[in-house]
């Protein structure tokens, strides 16, 4: 694991949260992949989209895998429009790449927007720094550990 994906681990940790990490041995950059690799429901997997809002402020929205995300209601939610941002908006905001974005706020991603669906899982899987990691975490301690807000942003 690059270090960066060592300090996300060590920090939801240091923030008391029951993580178990997995590393596959090729990138699941799409949510289908990650499922088919853990073996798990493909709406377990948690997807951190960056969007870029008007003034260049930084949204991050934690999205069911199996689901699009319905910019219109995540720009009512922010009270700005929104757009998917692109690869290097995305690194700039998160600090790191598409596909491996773990659900966490940073200094520039300063509103965080948690899918409810996710809610319906006892246990659903994030990105942790790169494509071929991720860990496992109860969706409602996600949500609360960077005071999301919950909504349905599916289109």
């Amino acid at each position: 694991m690059k270090k960066e994906t060592r300090e996300v681990a060590e920090k939801l940790q240091k923030g008391g949260l029951d993580i178990r990490i997995l590393e596959f041995g090729e990138p699941a950059a799409r949510a289908s992949d990650a499922a088919r690799l853990i073996g798990c429901d493909v709406g377990q997997i948690a997807k951190s989209i960056v969007f870029s809002a008007d003034g260049g402020d930084a949204v991050l929205v934690i999205a069911n895998g199996g689901d699009r995300i319905n910019e219109a209601i995540v720009s009512a939610l922010i009270g700005k429009n929104v757009h998917k941002a692109d690869p290097d908006f995305v690194r700039t905001a998160s600090g790191f790449e598409i596909g491996g974005v773990p659900p966490l706020r940073t200094d520039r991603i300063k509103s965080i927007i948690f899918d409810k669906k996710l809610l319906d899982y006892d246990r659903i899987w994030a990105a942790c720094g790169e494509a071929n990691v991720v860990f496992s975490i109860d969706p409602k301690k996600l949500a609360d550990y960077d005071s999301a807000t919950i909504a349905d942003v599916a289109a």
